[in-house]
């Protein structure tokens, strides 16, 4: 299956990260987490068939939740975000 998902790669000294938006991944017919791995390379555990090396600090995600000043618990937030990272096996 092939989809055309909206993200970002970011990188900075030796990291690398994919910065998605929530609802996007939340609005496809596969799972985030298979998102997620299939950005990286996996089932490969080098990787080879995505964009990362096969190491921890090539293997990032940020899913950004956009708030636009929501307020939890009396205060108000612009984004909230979950940092994901995939381990290599083997």
């Amino acid at each position: 299956m092939n989809l055309t998902i909206p993200a970002t790669l970011m990188r900075g000294g030796t990291s690398k990260c994919w910065v998605f938006e929530r609802e996007v991944l939340n609005n496809q017919p596969l799972s985030m987490d298979d998102i997620l791995l299939r950005n990286f390379g996996s089932p490969d555990i080098r990787q080879l068939d995505g964009v990362c090396g096969g190491t921890s600090t090539t293997s990032k995600a940020v899913i950004l939740h956009l708030l636009h000043g929501q307020e939890i618990d009396g205060q108000a937030f612009d984004v909230n975000y979950l940092f994901a990272q995939a381990r290599r096996l083997g």
